[in-house]
């Protein structure tokens, strides 16, 4: 399709297909349907870039602005295969994803797919910086690059990255930024004369400040040109928020790449935009916009009968006032999110964050900071802070498994301003979830609360030593009457597993921290006799090993079953030396030899099948205990696996993973096995029992499944496993860029993630693995971020609530915050398909007759005032300032609630042909 000035939707989808439920889709005029607003797209973007050699896509977050912008690409490698494209994006994280959604593009939305070894052919190239960008377009096979948007503020440092070292430190570093970003684009055009055919920028807001004096802003300006050899001939632009602060931003925007000539916002978006409001499809075949599900929330914090903490706020907002004056701008204020945590040693060595929009240090911090270590010091503690009790309220559940209630309902995305407060509040979640865990622990170790040994455990702050002290002294009540005690599993190392992170017992789940191996480098300390290999293992630890090891008998319980419904096994492998039988390789081998996967080896030779008991009773898995608790539907998704056997095992290796180190199905597993094996010990010597004590392993691991069959209906693990059965394959191709097929990956991505809260700040690494593991099922539950997840990162499989723990800076900022969940093909998309209703939560918490409510009051208000000018991309610029003269409580009458009947409306800027 060389002529783009004439294309049509028809046209589009011939060639690639929108809606990949139905393999026939096409393009029908009339129909409203997100894959009919997604051809359009492509078509009517064409035609700008063909036209004006410029366009902005604008569509509401979640709509597929990444399909579309993909869409465009493929058309262009179809006129021009040797086409090159550059793709900048904010962050590494970023730029990943558009690799893998490329790849998914070429094998599943092209018409016909692009075969799996020339899609890999022309895979993105990602470029660690621009210097690497320059080098990187001189091959001549590379068609496709990825670089980050914040590659261009590294240009104006000492150290750049392009070698420039000759300017001194007298260059100002916005004018060396631009002077070394035009050397590069020049750079560029040498190895591809004309420059790049296409350039896509991601969050295109990025460039909305053209004043200012910023290293980014200079760099821009030199990188991309504009009247004199631009960077890309054309230039397509990304960004649901155009007017991000006002509706200057537009031509801002649109100014880096073209000189524009002054025109009201409006003009600018009719000629170079597409804007168009996203559409969610319900059970009745209608579509319905945000406004029908929506729903903002107050979480109101007060004191009660804690007079003193209340005191400390009022002494504190008195002098607040003396110290900011009348006018206070909302955002800024450290006392209304954290109390001065940073004082505190851990938090001092927490390391900076980078995002400038988050802040450690605020006007009232050292206010904040002095009053608190004065509390302190008066009374040992810090002072309560009840929006931190509030907030906690709503994001943890009353109970580990409640079965009314879903359990992506504990999936919560909190952002915050302040740094303090990602940690303080990651901390507070974990130690609440303990609170869930400890009674589970004690009571499977048949002790109450009251219990000397529990209350000594309570007295170690619940350690990882304490509870050494209480499992070594509830089993030698025992062993005093003569008992043989089982002993700890013989395994020869931590079996991969890896130390737990320096700031995870700070900040960490106590109970979950007890199932981490520690390796220990010099000689051991002897805290609980668990040690092997140079590692130190809590009870809990040890048992977790015996599910995970192959040659542990009980490591057949996570397998899937022999032919992945009910079938178990009966027989292991004895290895070469004698002293170990393999039980999960066994099974193992014997699934994949019987499914006769392609390109499977034949079992090592020295490996002799044997007969696990002269009987030949087959053992059976958690897999054949859930198989017929299933329902049909979920049935059926299993037994299409059983054609695409990769599949099924790659879903195997993810769930182990995730039940055993990223979930609470782990204290349950332990809880089973600690109670059935308590049970065991109680028993022996009683008559017409069996003797737990001289049977033989596989004999222990079926009375174990007996057990454990009596309390799988309405567990942790059933209600896990249903709810990462449907999930998988989107989870694996959209978002942790894996294929389903892989069954050699090992999900390593979900070790670590024993943890129920973790936080996103600039000062945290791995992002990856937080996205992957919070659109899982899997932990973390609780996701508090600054502002780092603010843009561009996909946290929509598993979530629907949102909590503004700290305010957004903009109205702009709060809807990119929503937009993280809400999406197509998310969890709300899903259940408004679904019979009955559902909202996507949005949580505002605060402190009740403070400037903190007046605070949230003024943003609800100015956000409610400006919505509907900020969908057709008009707001004025955003008053910050807290506006103390609302009536207590009046603002709450601006919250959003569902409104029935809230269907269709026109598009502000739509494709017209």
């Amino acid at each position: 399709m060389r002529d783009w000035s004439t294309l049509r939707p028809e046209q589009i989808s011939q060639e690639m297909n929108f809606e990949l439920a139905t393999p026939a889709w096409q393009y029908q005029p009339g129909h409203v349907s997100m894959a009919n607003k997604q051809a359009e797209g492509v078509a009517y973007l064409c035609r700008l870039l063909e036209r004006e050699g410029l366009a902005l896509l604008a569509d509401e977050v979640g709509m597929g602005k990444t399909f579309q912008a993909l869409g465009v690409m493929h058309l262009l490698w179809q006129a021009k295969p040797e086409a090159r494209v550059l793709v900048m994006a904010p962050n590494k994280s970023i730029c990943r994803h558009w690799q893998n959604e490329h790849q998914q593009f070429l094998q599943e939305h092209c018409r016909p797919p692009v075969p799996a070894d020339t899609a890999a052919a022309g895979a993105a190239t990602i470029c660690g910086n621009l210097a690497a960008l320059c080098e990187q377009v001189r091959d001549p096979d590379k068609r496709f690059f990825l670089v980050t948007t914040h590659s261009l503020s590294m240009l104006g440092d000492g150290n750049v990255e392009g070698g420039d070292a000759g300017a001194g430190n007298s260059e100002d570093p916005a004018v060396r930024a631009k002077r070394i970003a035009d050397g590069m684009r020049l750079d560029i055009h040498a190895a591809l004369p004309g420059g790049f055919d296409l350039l896509v920028i991601d969050e295109a807001h990025y460039f909305r400040n053209i004043h200012g004096g910023s290293q980014r802003v200079a760099a821009g300006e030199g990188f991309f040109g504009k009247a004199a050899a631009p960077l890309a001939r054309k230039a397509l632009l990304l960004t649901a928020t155009p007017s991000h602060k006002g509706m200057q931003d537009v031509r801002n925007i649109l100014g880096f790449f073209k000189d524009i000539a002054p025109q009201p916002a409006p003009e600018l978006l009719r000629r170079y935009a597409l804007r168009r409001l996203r559409l969610m499809p319900t059970q009745d075949n209608n579509y319905v916009t945000k406004h029908s599900y929506r729903r903002e929330l107050a979480v109101p914090a007060s004191f009660g009968a804690n007079s003193l903490s209340e005191l400390f706020f009022a002494f504190y907002q008195k002098r607040l006032g003396k110290k900011m004056g009348r006018k206070i701008l909302y955002g800024y204020l450290e006392g209304f999110e954290s109390l001065g945590a940073a004082t505190l040693p851990e938090a001092q060595a927490a390391g900076g964050d980078t995002s400038s929009k988050d802040f450690h240090k605020a006007p009232d911090s050292e206010l904040l900071s002095a009053m608190s270590a004065e509390f302190h010091g008066l009374f040992g503690r810090l002072p309560d802070h009840p929006k931190y009790d509030a907030t906690i309220a709503k994001l943890v559940p009353r109970a580990l498994r409640d079965s009314d209630v879903p359990l992506h309902h504990n999936k919560h995305l909190v952002f915050v301003r302040r740094i303090p407060s990602v940690r303080e509040l990651t901390q507070r979640v974990n130690r609440a979830y303990d609170e869930l865990y400890i009674p589970l622990l004690l009571q499977a170790w048949g002790l109450k609360a009251n219990d000397p040994v529990a209350q000594n455990w309570k007295a170690s702050n619940w350690s990882r030593s304490g509870f050494a002290a209480l499992t070594r002294e509830v089993t030698e009540r025992y062993s005093k009457r003569g008992e043989q005690l089982e002993a700890p599993p013989a395994l020869d190392d931590a079996g991969g597993e890896q130390p737990a992170a320096p700031h995870d017992d700070r900040l960490g789940s106590v109970v979950a921290n007890l199932f981490v191996v520690k390796r220990h480098a010099g000689k051991e300390d002897g805290q609980d006799g668990g040690k092997e290999g140079g590692s130190e293992r809590t009870d809990c630890a040890n048992v977790r090993l015996r599910f995970r090891k192959p040659e542990s008998v009980f490591s057949l319980f996570l397998e899937p079953a022999a032919d992945y419904r009910g079938a178990g096994y009966s027989a292991c492998y004895d290895s070469i030396d004698g002293h170990k039988s393999l039980y999960a390789t066994a099974a193992r081998d014997t699934r994949l030899h019987r499914h006769k996967l392609a390109g499977e080896p034949q079992p090592p030779e020295h490996y002799v099948p044997a007969q696990i008991t002269p009987t030949a009773q087959e053992l059976e898995t958690a897999w054949g205990l859930i198989h017929p608790l299933l329902t049909d539907s979920e049935r059926e998704i299993l037994d299409g696996w059983r054609c695409r056997i990769g599949v099924a095992e790659n879903f195997a290796n993810y769930l182990r993973e995730g039940f055993l180190q990223a979930s609470p199905v782990m204290v349950e597993l332990y809880c089973w096995f600690t109670a059935f094996r308590l049970e065991q010990w109680k028993n022996q010597g009683k008559e017409k029992t069996r003797s737990y004590d001289h049977a033989s392993a596989p004999e222990r691991y079926r009375m174990f499944v007996e057990y454990a069959k009596l309390r799988m209906p309405g567990s942790l693990m059933l209600a896990y496993f249903r709810e990462a059965l449907p999930s998988f394959e989107t989870l694996c191709k959209k978002i942790a860029g894996y294929k389903p097929a892989d069954y050699k990956k090992k999900w390593t991505v979900l070790t670590q993630m024993h943890n129920p809260a973790w936080y996103a700040s600039g000062a945290s690494g791995d992002r990856d693995r937080l996205i992957i593991g919070f659109n899982s099922p899997f932990f973390p539950n609780v996701l508090v971020a600054t502002s780092v997840f603010q843009e561009g990162v996909n946290l929509h499989l598993q979530c629907r609530q949102v909590h503004h723990y700290g305010i957004a800076w903009t109205p702009g900022d709060n809807e990119q915050r929503v937009g993280r969940v809400d999406r197509l093909f998310g969890r709300v998309y899903k259940e408004l398909a679904q019979p009955g209703s559902t909202t996507l939560d949005i949580h505002f918490p605060y402190l009740e007759r403070s400037f903190d409510e007046d605070q949230v009051g003024s943003f609800v208000r100015h956000k409610h005032g400006v919505e509907a000018a900020m969908d057709f991309c008009l707001q004025d610029a955003f008053d910050k300032a807290i506006d103390t003269t609302l009536a207590p409580g009046e603002w709450k009458q601006y919250l959003r609630t569902p409104a029935s009947g809230a269907g269709q409306r026109p598009d502000p800027y739509g494709a017209h042909f």
